[in-house]
Order: structure tokens, then sequence, then C-alpha cells
């Protein structure tokens, strides 16, 4: 199994570049429970790039792959990671992974491939999720438009209002709308912010190509 590269421009790697496992997914499928085995493949761009294969025990689940070092050297990885279960507020339980790194054991959802070959939790990895390395004006433009798409209103926040959902409870659509109002405010400031930034900019270029020409 061989990691991904980056294809980072500076910052802090994010999560999407590494390969990663996520325990509610295998919880999902059923696949957690003692003795059960399954095998996990990553595809980019539809083509396989990797795969795992996997052994639940009791509290824990072997992985099994081989990894490539950047020598080209191969070697099989099998190590038990931890399982823990914690009870869900309306019934049933959530598993988590618990990092196999050494002084971690952080309970976590999902473990991605470091660079020590293994896979541990995103802070064990120094990850940054992909949203972190927006700009403040793109974060406070997705939350924006997060909002409306749970209040099942169209996309875009220069879109008209819709009304409240049919299923929706008063108190949670007041909530949202709440919510919704201050920051697709502050978003549309600052898009106006930069577009009176970008218009002033081409204006005083424009002066300067006329007072040339003449």
């Amino acid at each position: 199994m061989g990691g991904i590269g980056s294809g980072r421009r500076g910052g802090k790697p994010v999560t999407t570049d590494r390969l990663s496992i996520d325990v509610r997914h295998l919880q999902r499928r059923g696949v957690l429970a003692p003795a059960k085995s399954t095998s996990w493949v990553w595809l980019r761009h539809e083509r396989r790039i990797a795969s795992i294969g996997m052994q639940a025990g009791i509290g824990e689940l072997q992985l099994i792959y081989r990894q490539t070092s950047g020598k080209g050297v191969a070697r099989t990885m099998n190590y038990a990671v931890s399982l823990e279960y914690t009870d869900c507020n309306y019934g049933g339980r959530r598993v988590w992974f618990l990092c196999p790194a050494y002084g971690c054991g952080q309970r976590v959802a999902m473990l991605y491939l470091g660079l020590a070959d293994k896979f541990t939790c995103r802070h064990c990895n120094k990850l940054a999720y992909r949203c972190q390395r927006q700009s403040a004006d793109g974060r406070v433009l997705r939350k924006a438009n997060n909002l409306r798409k749970r209040l099942r209103w169209p996309p875009g926040i220069i879109q008209e209002d819709g009304v409240k959902p049919k299923g929706m409870h008063s108190r949670t659509f007041n909530r949202l709308r709440a919510e919704y109002y201050p920051l697709a405010a502050e978003a549309l400031g600052r898009i106006s912010g930069r577009m009176e930034a970008v218009v002033g900019r081409l204006t005083r270029r424009w002066n300067e190509v006329d007072n040339e020409r003449h």
C-alpha cells in the first residue's frame, strides 16, 4: 500500500491528503463484531491506489497491509487498534478508535496513515481540516450556505429566503434563521468590501492609462 502525496502549497497538510479509516463506516457495515474480517480499497480517479485487510477481535481491530517506503522497500504492517464503545443518548452504542500512537490513546472516529507508516489520529499526524485552510471570508460563506442547506432553502446567499420546511419544528426553524442572517450579512459585507477594493484598483489603473494617453 502506498501513501498519497499531499500536493499542498504551504501550511499544515490536510486530512484529505492522507489515506484514512472511518470507524463509523465500519460499524455501519457490521464488520466490527469479533471474528469478522473485511478489506478496504482506496480509489483515486476510479483507479485502485491502496488496500488494507481488517480482522475484528474482542475490543480491537487488526490492521494488515503492505507499505512501500520511499526507497522502494516493501514491508508488511500488522498491528491492533483498540476499540472503545460509548452509549448514545437515544439508545445504541457508538464505537471509537483509540489512537495507537505511543503516548496518545485519544478516542477518535478516524485514523490517518502517517509518516511512520501507521494509522494514527489527526493530532498525531498534525493534520488540519481542509476548511481550516480556507480564508476567513470563505469560512463565513461556507457556514452561511450550510445553514441554508439545513433550512432546505435554495443554495446561495443572494437567493431569496425560503419558507419553513414541512416537518421542521418552529423552534428549530427560528434558531437556524437566527444563526443564518448575521452570517449572511457578514459574508455579503466581506464580498462587498473586496469588490470595492477591486473596483478602486481598476479605477486607479484606468486613470493611469488615461493620463499616459494624454
